[in-house]
């Protein structure tokens, strides 16, 4: 699935249209990658909200992920950070920690809070609290566990925003 889809999925809501400007702007440093899943989870998408209660999207995030780790391990995207944004908090961080060192994982309560300390959106809680009215739920914590390409690198997802920091760099080390 791709995680600009689902974030910019109720364009009404509070934060979409700043989401949806940053997506489209010179400032969004940022690649999103379409998975395969994308048109199976917009088809279930439409299927949930044809029909409340049904459920049909539950799992593909988790298949996207996966897809997207698949990808990682056979070299994809080796020479910049790779960032997994899960709504359930570091979803296996162990796994993730073991094979996929370099991984970046984060909860969306933490990208929502970062988004709202870069002034990108009013309120991280109001969007939360959007979320809740919807029927979905969030993780209680936040994850933030930045991915280690080497010894001593840490990388950031933060530097698209803007932020100076510890961006990964090829001179890093």
């Amino acid at each position: 699935m791709n995680i600009k889809a689902e974030y910019l999925r109720f364009p009404d809501k509070i934060g979409a249209s700043t989401l949806a400007d940053w997506f489209e702007s010179d400032d969004c440093v940022i690649d999103v990658i379409p998975t395969p899943l994308l048109s199976a989870w917009e088809a279930a998408v439409s299927a949930d909200d044809a029909a409340p209660g049904s459920h049909q999207a539950v799992g593909l995030g988790d298949a996207a992920t996966a897809w997207l780790l698949r990808q990682v391990q056979d070299g994809f995207a080796a020479d910049s950070p790779t960032l997994v944004l899960t709504e359930d908090g570091p979803v296996d961080d162990g796994v993730l920690r073991d094979q996929f060192p370099e991984v970046h994982v984060l909860s969306t309560r933490a990208f929502l809070r970062t988004l709202e300390n870069f002034g990108l959106i009013v309120s991280a809680e109001a969007v939360i609290r959007e979320i809740a009215y919807a029927g979905r739920s969030l993780a209680r914590y936040m994850a933030d566990r930045p991915g280690r390409p080497a010894p001593g690198v840490r990388t950031t997802w933060s530097s698209g925003l803007g932020a100076s920091g510890e961006a990964l760099a090829p001179d890093a080390g």
